[in-house]
């Protein structure tokens, strides 16, 4: 691991002297969620964001305007929250984000509308992301800001990735709420990431696939990501500090290599090409391990799939880091073919989400080293 600021160059870095994964084993278990009497579907759930406290996560469901609170100590559903898609109160019919604020207040962003609400449905105040000019920032064409942006705690500032629509990231935007202005910081060594992504246009519509530059709430601070490089940035808005940070890992290439068309005439190319890009190596987003004090990661690459082109899974590789993001640890996973579904940590575990049975589930990772 090393830090650097944005753009400076990159001096040597150090290697893994002491392997803590290297007699890791991974255990994998299931529990059901008891929803009592309460009939929806257990496949319709998209965003999600976990409560301080981490005894609750509350998942947007994707076929109304909910949101879905269960505990995370006895896993039961604890309320549906509904919203209204009209009126003075209204909220995004598909909730692509979603973020827990203090005061039993959420942060609900989607297309049409973008707002700050209580749990009980009432607008507390219109973000209007999509109906801004904001200033600061030259881009040519619509402006996607939806798609990956976090309200922060104080909910006067947000971060976002923001790109004009079916093109690349122009970096991290940083938004100021009150005055309608963002901050572009430009995120060079994520370039690498719109190599390796593959768009299918068709009329006014497209299809992309492959990797994307992605945004991740780390506590009080965001990282910045891609499945192309094990490169991140680590952004602090409390000190407006930008630092990006790089890593030695040995089991696996820090990142992708080669040429592939990110212009195709056919979804079914489109298909083709991204299969073989997610035939190397892809990085995850982290995860905070509270109890042991280390970061965890993950990458995956070979994936397998029947000729009816469905997922069967993966290699998956485990890496850790401490505190200040020094490698700690590296193994390849024997238990593990693939990774959970909308993924969170707690407790030392990795829970993801599954489908059992009609009802909603978790598959629990444990780590034992």
């Amino acid at each position: 691991m090393a830090f650097f600021p944005a753009g400076e160059t990159q001096n040597q870095i150090p290697v893994l002297k002491k392997n803590i994964l290297e007699n890791l084993k991974v255990s994998i278990d299931s529990i059901r969620i008891d929803v009592g009497e309460e009939i929806f579907n257990a496949g319709a759930y998209y965003a999600y964001d976990l409560s301080d406290d981490k005894q609750s996560i509350f998942y947007g469901y994707s076929e109304g305007p909910e949101i879905h609170e269960i505990s995370l100590t006895d896993y039961a559903l604890v309320k549906r929250h509904k919203f209204t898609t009209d009126g003075p109160d209204q909220a995004p019919s598909f909730i692509s984000y979603l973020s827990v604020l203090p005061n039993n207040e959420v942060a609900l962003l989607g297309y049409g509308a973008q707002g700050i609400y209580t749990l009980g449905g009432k607008k507390l105040q219109d973000l209007g992301i999509e109906k801004t000019e904001w200033k600061g920032l030259q881009i040519d064409g619509s402006l996607n800001l939806i798609s990956n942006l976090r309200v922060l705690s104080d909910k006067k500032r947000a971060v976002a990735t923001p790109s004009p629509f079916a093109k690349p990231v122009e970096g991290l935007g940083v938004l100021d709420l009150e005055n309608e202005t963002i901050t572009l910081h430009r995120l060079p060594a994520l370039d690498i990431t719109n190599r390796f992504n593959v768009t299918f246009r068709q009329g006014n519509g497209s299809s992309s696939s492959g990797d994307n530059i992605d945004l991740q709430e780390l506590g009080d601070d965001f990282v910045i990501y891609s499945g192309s490089t094990s490169d991140i940035y680590l952004y602090q808005p409390d000190l407006d500090s930008l630092r990006l940070i790089t890593f030695n890992h040995q089991l696996v290439p820090n990142q992708k290599t080669g040429d592939f068309p990110t212009e195709v005439d056919s979804n079914e190319r489109r298909r083709e090409v991204s299969n073989e890009i997610r035939k190397q190596i892809s990085f995850s987003r982290l995860f905070w391990d509270d109890n042991r004090k280390i970061y965890w990661r993950f990458a995956i690459q070979n994936p397998r799939y029947t000729e009816e082109n469905k997922y069967l899974g993966s290699e998956v590789f485990v890496f850790s880091y401490d505190e200040d993001f020094n490698l700690t640890g590296e193994i390849k996973s024997e238990e593990l073919t693939m990774l959970p579904n909308l993924p969170f940590m707690k407790d030392g575990k990795l829970y993801g989400y599954r489908v059992m049975e009609e009802n909603p589930g978790f598959v629990v990772v444990n780590f034992d080293f």
